[in-house]
């Protein structure tokens, strides 16, 4: 072990701006953030090794031996942090941004001319911090630098590629699964293409590679149910560049509707596919009700994303006629099988999404906070908007109260995460001005 400490000042100017930075809180309170840190994203989010991690902290060497990933990492935890407390408050900015989360963006572009594996699990971590805030334009811009320098630093996802150790080759593979995590959900959220093919090719082919009981070729840092749900999520994600490119397709079709045939296929294709994803994980990750209180995090977003999954691939089935204008479906049989294949997809997304307001209401109870991060709240959205789809489509208040009454319940989810998280404040004012207009229409 280096008898030279991960703390002691550096020759160049940002270097030492961080030494000081770090420097300026008690050993006390920098664990907190970085206690945050771990139980509040990187159980979630698994993007960097904890063992590994704090080795470079003593050691001064390894892979995360990055000044720049540290104070990410702790901008995460004050994110987390209480507010009210002492400490927190004088790293607050006027902007209510953490010093460190100031100082991160700062080094951002000093970073980029000699980027690493490390350099691109911050640009992750800043990703969502800027998504937290409202600057929805530069955390996607964030995510895009991560995903080029992943693929960038890398041409294939062996365990054991030549002149790679296997702490670069786990560390390649959280970066890649974490890159394609945020691409997807910006994608969604905006209602574009992903934008790293290359980056989703290149995770496929190692979640295709895992298929041996969910043990073979895991990271050496993943064991047991992290270890189930790290190549599960490695699994979904494969489906959902395929859901984005479907909805692009039926949503912007020139020649008014796509053939029904033809778009209702490709879905009953997807959705076989992640029936089978679902059948087949491990009996430790099926959810049941007696498990939330002792699962971790990323329990609540793998099935999150599951049931997000299932209703954007049904979503722009639910209200079909309506997508363009021109006929839809001259003959009377047609237009009857059209009528039964969108009731479907109604009841696919009303049903999925009272499943995630279930689980992020579960979660809210267990960590106190369920829209926190950009892949919570990208779900949130999308039940979100399959609930108020189902309450416009139906006429009777009696029948609009089963939508309604989850739609509450997301409703107060978000405002509680509206302080910290400016995007869920948005969503929460613009969930209650529809249930008034829809109180006051019945």
């Amino acid at each position: 072990m280096s008898s030279k400490s991960a703390l002691e000042p550096p020759m160049w100017d940002d270097a030492r701006r961080t030494y000081r930075l770090l420097r300026s809180i008690s050993p006390q309170f920098h664990g907190t953030l970085l206690e945050l840190y771990w139980t509040h994203y990187n159980a979630g989010v698994p993007l960097v090794d904890r063992g590994s991690f704090e080795q470079s902290v003593t050691d001064t060497g390894g892979l995360y031996h990055c000044q720049f990933l540290h104070i990410s990492m702790l901008a995460m935890g004050y994110h987390f942090a209480d507010q009210s407390n002492q400490d927190v408050r004088q790293i607050t900015t006027i902007s209510n941004e953490s010093t460190f989360h100031y100082e991160a963006k700062f080094q951002v572009w000093q970073r980029l001319r000699s980027p690493k594996l490390s350099t691109a699990a911050a640009l992750i971590i800043l990703s969502d911090l800027e998504f937290q805030v409202g600057n929805s334009a530069l955390g996607r811009r964030f995510t895009e630098m991560a995903s080029q320098i992943a693929l960038d630093k890398s041409t294939t996802l062996h365990d054991h590629p030549a002149g790679s150790s296997s702490e670069e080759t786990s560390m390649r593979q959280h970066v890649f699964a974490a890159c394609s995590l945020y691409d997807n959900n910006w994608a969604l959220l905006g209602s574009r293409p992903p934008l790293t093919r290359a980056l989703e090719v290149r995770h496929s082919e190692w979640a295709a590679r895992s298929d041996d009981g969910y043990t073979s070729r895991l990271p050496s840092t993943l064991a047991g149910l992290g270890g189930q749900m790290y190549v599960a999520a490695a699994k979904l994600q494969t489906f959902y560049e395929s859901i984005v490119e479907m909805r692009h397709f039926v949503d912007t079709s020139c020649d008014g509707l796509p053939p029904l045939g033809r778009a209702y296929s490709e879905m009953a294709t997807l959705k076989r596919g992640m029936t089978a994803w679902y059948q087949t994980l491990p009996p430790d990750l099926h959810w049941t009700s007696d498990k939330k209180d002792v699962v971790p995090l990323g329990f609540f977003l793998l099935h999150q994303q599951y049931n997000a999954a299932m209703i954007r691939l049904h979503q722009s089935f639910t209200c079909y006629p309506s997508q363009k204008t021109g006929s839809v479906a001259d003959a009377p049989s047609e237009n009857a099988h059209l009528k039964h294949l969108i009731a479907i997809s109604q009841s696919v997304c009303s049903r999925h999404a009272k499943q995630i307001v279930h689980l992020l209401d579960a979660q809210q109870a267990r960590f106190g906070h369920a829209v926190a991060l950009l892949p919570g709240l990208q779900t949130a959205a999308t039940a979100a908007g399959a609930l108020m789809d189902g309450i416009t489509q139906t006429k009777e208040m009696a029948q609009r109260e089963p939508s309604i009454r989850p739609l509450k319940v997301l409703l107060q989810i978000l405002s509680a995460s509206a302080a910290t998280c400016k995007p869920a404040g948005t969503m929460a004012d613009m969930i209650l001005t529809f249930l008034d207009r829809s109180t006051n229409s019945s």
